[in-house]
């Protein structure tokens, strides 16, 4: 469900979505083996599909900016409703070093992220993979299903996944406005 409206501080955009975030942890079986940071040819790349909060992002930067080589950042376009993409887009660019590396998928579709998500690695064949679902929920559904589809990967210690496990702030949206109901295929069981 599509919230109808986040709560910003005081009439700016500034979003506080979360109270406290826990430390990027694996979330298993989608796990690299360490070291993954020891040299540069061991380095992950880092890709992160990015929402309204800059400070989730910051965090991995800040706390892990070693432990990758390359970051790769897909953002929600279109957004859920027109302009959000720019909130997102706008708190970030701080963080934009390469146009190149900059990647889009709507909002509000799995289907799209899971097949971006696809290309994406198969243009790295040789690298390992970290994916940092901290964007919308329909785009983490996305990831969730090429991680499982993709699972063969992860056994050559190729493709990982973390996630910060935030505690969500009371009263961080209000109403409801579209409801979407996806059907996907998981190709393999865990």
């Amino acid at each position: 469900a599509e919230p109808e409206k986040y709560t910003t501080k005081k009439d700016n955009e500034e979003y506080e979505l979360s109270e406290e975030y826990s430390n990027h942890k694996y979330i298993k079986p989608f796990v690299l083996p360490m070291p993954h940071d020891s040299t540069l040819n061991n380095k992950a790349t880092l890709i992160s599909l990015l929402g309204f909060e800059e400070k989730k992002l910051g965090r991995v930067i800040n706390d892990d900016e070693n432990k990758y080589d390359k970051f790769i950042s897909i953002f929600p376009i279109p957004g859920f409703k027109i302009g959000w993409e720019n909130i997102s887009l706008s708190k970030h660019h701080i963080f934009l070093e390469n146009k190149e590396d900059i990647y889009y998928t709507p909002a509000d579709n799995p289907y799209d992220t899971y097949k971006l998500l696809n290309k994406i690695t198969k243009n790295l064949p040789e690298k390992r993979i970290i994916i940092m679902p901290i964007g919308t929920k329909p785009c983490t559904i996305g990831t969730v299903v090429f991680l499982i589809n993709n699972k063969e990967n992860n056994k050559q210690s190729r493709i990982a996944t973390k996630y910060d496990f935030p505690t969500k702030k009371e009263g961080r949206s209000s109403g409801i406005d579209k409801i979407y109901e996806y059907i996907l295929e998981i190709k393999e069981s865990l």
